[in-house]
């Protein structure tokens, strides 16, 4: 008999088209392949509005699964709200704690290789039942000491983080930043392609309400 599991995949970033991007393409694929070895109960897809205003990460990821994994379509459920791991996975917990305590279920979260550390300290500190940790090597762009030092790096911080609040709230200031940064990038990038975008009724009301508060185009 199969486990019973119930999974949150990290999104990263928001890509014009994820049925043609290579990161995505191996990172879901790798997850796919692991999850045809258990009972899946729920796919939580985590990932808010980050680089791209009118898009989510969730949503992005469920286009990849409804298109390459269309079987489990009635098994995904979007987590939209965090633009953090440290919110995806405090909204994952929020959402399933009550559900895997009531049922003999393994959590599992995916991320990047890299980052595997810093989301199992924060899991750790949430969850009932420690969940497993799976991190997926699919960035290619990026030699592995280079890696080896970002996972360093990161799991520092969230420990830090935990420990010292104020740091905490500097690293969402500097994310909020960076993300405003990747947004207007995206923004100009539909600026050039708009009127060959065939955007849903939902984005076009994002993309408004984005232009609107700064100041139109």
């Amino acid at each position: 008999m199969k486990r019973k599991i119930i999974v949150m995949i990290n999104g990263y970033g928001v890509p014009w088209n994820i049925l043609q991007d290579d990161n995505y393409e191996r990172y879901l694929t790798a997850v796919s392949k692991i999850l045809k070895g258990y009972d899946v109960i729920g796919i939580y897809l985590a990932g808010g509005y980050t680089n791209d205003p009118c898009v989510s990460e969730a949503t992005a990821m469920q286009d990849w699964f409804l298109a390459k994994r269309p079987e489990w379509r009635r098994k995904l459920y979007l987590i939209e709200r965090p633009v953090t791991a440290r919110h995806n996975i405090e909204d994952f917990c929020l959402t399933i704690n009550s559900q895997t305590a009531s049922e003999d279920l393994q959590v599992m979260i995916f991320c990047e290789h890299s980052r595997r550390h810093a989301m199992g300290f924060i899991a750790r500190r949430l969850f009932d039942k420690h969940p497993v940790i799976k991190g997926i090597n699919f960035d290619q762009s990026s030699p592995k000491i280079l890696n080896n030092i970002k996972s360093s790096l990161r799991y520092l911080g969230v420990v830090a983080s935990f420990q010292i609040p104020l740091i905490y709230e500097w690293q969402k200031k500097a994310r909020n930043n960076k993300l405003l940064v990747m947004q207007e990038k995206r923004m100009e990038m539909y600026r050039k392609k708009r009127k060959s975008l065939k955007l849903s009724v939902e984005q076009k009301e994002r993309l408004r309400i984005y232009n609107q508060r700064l100041g139109g185009y």
